[in-house]
């Protein structure tokens, strides 16, 4: 078990389940690594929420935790970065490219978080794309790269049981089970990371409302 303390003096909470090396947050701070707790149902995020999420990515090739190094990017990071800021820490993942897509409200389409940072890409249906496949399904799904070497793995978004989007990563290469294993983690964070950037912001509301 892991003890979080309470917020303003009330007593500690426990929270089961959290692997070794996991760290969770107190009620009304950021996200911090370990694995994540839910929510369920649409709305602002609850204050008395508790998030973790796992020590379990691999490091990168320059021995830096993707996961680690992302969370502390994202302490101050306003949302209209944060297309090109998840890009750059997917790197670190053996990914050249990232691209973040958010659902609209009625869940047709996904639509791409860009800015000057980010690879270019066009905003996508959710019955007729890959990416809308891996949404629809809720689970990771890859898609070979026109024209030349590499694969295209999309993940999944979720705030506790709602789709909030997907993440495409492009791989050089072949995925193998521990690199999808790393992606999945990476897209907990960033979709934990949306949220909160969402709540304090109206840039992914227009977006999604566009």
């Amino acid at each position: 078990q892991h003890r979080v303390p309470a917020d303003h003096g009330g007593s500690a909470r426990k929270i089961t389940g959290v692997p070794s090396g996991g760290t969770c947050t107190a009620p009304g701070t950021s996200p911090s690594l370990g694995s994540s707790s839910s929510r369920s149902g649409p709305g602002p995020p609850d204050p008395n929420r508790v998030t973790c999420f796992p020590a379990m990515t691999p490091l990168s090739p320059s021995g830096r935790d993707p996961l680690r190094s992302l969370l502390e990017a994202s302490h101050h990071l306003p949302a209209h970065r944060f297309g090109s800021v998840v890009h750059e820490h997917a790197r670190m993942l053996g990914a050249l490219e990232a691209a973040v897509y958010l659902s609209d409200y009625e869940q047709h389409r996904l639509v791409a978080v860009q800015d000057e940072g980010t690879p270019l890409r066009e905003d996508l249906t959710v019955d007729g794309s890959v990416g809308g496949l891996a949404f629809r399904r809720v689970e990771p799904t890859r898609s070979p790269v026109r024209g030349g070497a590499g694969v295209r793995l999309w993940v999944p978004l979720l705030d506790g049981a709602e789709r909030t989007g997907v993440v495409e990563l492009l791989y050089p290469g072949d995925v193998s089970d521990a690199m999808e294993q790393a992606a999945r983690h990476f897209a907990s964070l960033v979709a934990e990371l949306a949220v909160t950037r969402d709540a304090y912001s109206d840039v992914f509301a227009k977006l999604r409302r566009s």
